[in-house]
């Protein structure tokens, strides 16, 4: 018989062999729950857990953290923190561990496509080849500007930003940023040049965000932000909806205050109806269903790392990265 007890919520993944042999070497047993049910049956179903493995839809709620006496490690799949109640974690000294970085390239890779597809209208071209309205034609798509020896602008360049500016540099752009957490010289050191916020907008060519959700950073981009930018502009996000505001974004794309958007996520995630209406209805954004973290490498390194966290806490020691450090003072 096992000693723990590791619950897996997931409704992405098709096997956990990964997750099994990793938390085996822990003395641990995986169970795992697919179907998304409310906290008062998942506290149910969770009660014996030492080590959750978070995926979506699913979120750990304070009652839920309450609810749970032998939890030691919420172990997300992942870089977001939006579906933790982290204070309710740190005050039961829950370690919670995430994943920064671990899909860097495949973000900045997918950031780098919404950019080059919207800014030059891939979609549009595609379908009015393939439907022949109309057809093999240039005239109907004018103007298209070139990325070369035009500027990028990076909200936040940590390890995603980091390799958005490289790729981006690598297309002969040059890259501001925006990043009131990164020294100067850090930046510099790639090459980034750091400014202020409304400057990037007022500068920026076309501008990508790389930021996770906090009370800060929701709906920081508004409609101050989009007027300041040009009207053949492009703004990607690759990071979360809710770093938008989404009404906002409408009226700056129907208005012309920006060109075009390129997007793998919107305000709810799937989208609402509502969000069909009005800002995937229009023709001038590209949209891609919350797939760039994806590639068969990154999911490796999802699995094997997030089982890892959870088995280095269960085994007495510290999860590879903690976002709650005071747990451990």
């Amino acid at each position: 018989m096992t000693k723990y007890k590791a619950f897996i919520l997931d409704d992405v993944f098709d096997s956990h062999d990964r997750e099994e042999r990793i938390l085996a070497e822990a003395d641990a047993e995986i169970v795992v729950l697919r179907e998304y049910i409310p906290d008062d049956q998942l506290i149910a179903a969770c009660r014996d857990a030492d080590a959750v493995l978070l995926n979506r839809p699913f979120s750990i709620s304070r009652a839920l953290i309450q609810g749970l006496p032998r939890l030691k490690i919420i172990s997300l799949y992942g870089i977001g923190l939006d579906g933790v109640d982290i204070p309710a974690a740190t005050e039961r000294k829950v370690a919670i561990s995430n994943l920064p970085g671990f899909c860097a390239e495949d973000v900045s890779e997918q950031a780098i496509m919404l950019l080059l597809a919207a800014s030059r209208k891939l979609v549009a071209q595609n379908n009015g080849v393939k439907s022949r309205d109309p057809g093999w034609a240039t005239a109907p798509f004018q103007p298209i500007y070139r990325l070369t020896g035009k500027t990028l602008g990076l909200v936040g360049i940590g390890s995603i930003g980091n390799a958005m500016a490289r790729k981006a540099q690598g297309l002969g752009m040059t890259v501001i940023a925006y990043d009131p957490y990164i020294p100067p010289a850090l930046a510099a050191e790639i090459g980034v040049e750091l400014v202020g916020l409304e400057d990037l907008f007022r500068r920026a060519d076309h501008v990508s965000l790389h930021v996770g959700v906090t009370p800060e950073t929701t709906g920081m981009i508004n409609a101050s932000l989009f007027k300041l930018m040009k009207p053949t502009s492009t703004l990607v996000n690759t990071s979360r909806g809710k770093i938008v505001n989404q009404d906002d974004l409408v009226t700056a794309l129907t208005e012309g205050w920006i060109g075009a958007a390129g997007l793998d996520v919107v305000r709810e995630d799937p989208p609402s109806e509502e969000t069909h209406k009005t800002l995937l209805s229009l023709p001038n954004v590209t949209i891609t269903p919350h797939t760039a973290w994806y590639t068969e490498e990154s999911i490796q390194v999802l699995q094997t790392d997030c089982a890892r966290n959870a088995a280095r806490v269960l085994q007495g020691k510290r999860p590879m990265t903690t976002v709650n450090k005071e747990i451990y003072d």
